[in-house]
């Protein structure tokens, strides 16, 4: 944050913050050029940012996105000072986004912040060390997902849904039929058509509705979690299923 403060003067200056690459970890898109707001803590995007992650995944973060380092708890600002500081700042940015969007599962979005780290510089312990801060002590939320898939490809859709679930958790998924005649986008807008050709393959809506786990794990066992993960250099499985 400091560093950031000093790349801000008057009502409106931009910080161009170089990004260092990391071709097995993904790759950011852009630099990082923001306003202050008024109340001196929030930042709103003047250019579009985005991460492109390992999987070839685009995380964007658009302009007029309004970031404050919220989506790092507190508890993780021993380690590195503030949020926006240092080579965390860039992945920061687009888990903040991402938090407010709720546009993913949670656990995703925070995996999405260990590789930006990575792609950044950020050294592998270090990075682990935040994953398990914003995994264990981050935000969670539910999600309801709808789309449109052909009929034969609804297994696998429901699969993909249900692969994120942890056990304890709840998730409920179904599939409703699409009458032949109806067209529908993957968003689930749909139209009625006379023209029995564009209705066919016949499709279907799979929703999918998830309810996380609560976080168990308490403040005080973050320094815990910090000497497992520093000793151990652990998978981030272990870090996920951490318990003191």
């Amino acid at each position: 944050m400091r560093l950031l403060i000093g790349c801000f003067i008057g009502l409106l200056a931009s910080c161009a913050i170089p990004v260092p690459g990391g071709a097995d970890n993904g790759k950011f898109v852009g630099q990082v050029v923001a306003q202050w707001l008024d109340d001196g803590r929030k930042m709103k995007l003047v250019e579009p940012f985005g991460y492109v992650d390992p999987t070839g995944l685009s995380w964007d973060a658009p302009i007029g996105s309004v970031v404050d380092g919220a989506s790092i708890p507190q508890v993780a600002w021993s380690v590195i000072g503030g949020p926006f500081e240092g080579k965390y700042r860039n992945a920061s940015v687009i888990h903040d986004v991402a938090c407010e969007q709720r546009l993913r599962p949670w656990p995703d979005v925070h995996r999405n912040f260990y590789y930006g780290m990575l792609a950044s510089g950020v050294d592998e312990k270090l990075a682990k060390v935040m994953y398990g801060a914003v995994y264990q002590f981050g935000p969670r939320w539910s999600l309801s997902l709808r789309r449109v898939v052909p009929l034969s490809d609804v297994d696998v859709a429901l699969s993909r849904y249900r692969a994120i679930v942890k056990p304890g958790e709840v998730v409920a998924t179904y599939m409703t039929p699409i009458p032949r005649g109806t067209i529908c986008d993957a968003a689930g807008n749909c139209t009625f058509s006379t023209s029995p050709a564009l209705s066919d393959p016949l499709n279907a809506f799979v929703f999918a509705e998830y309810r996380p786990n609560p976080a168990t794990l308490k403040v005080g066992d973050f320094e815990k979690l910090k000497a497992f993960i520093e000793a151990t250099n652990p998978p981030l499985a272990a870090i996920e299923n951490y318990r003191p």
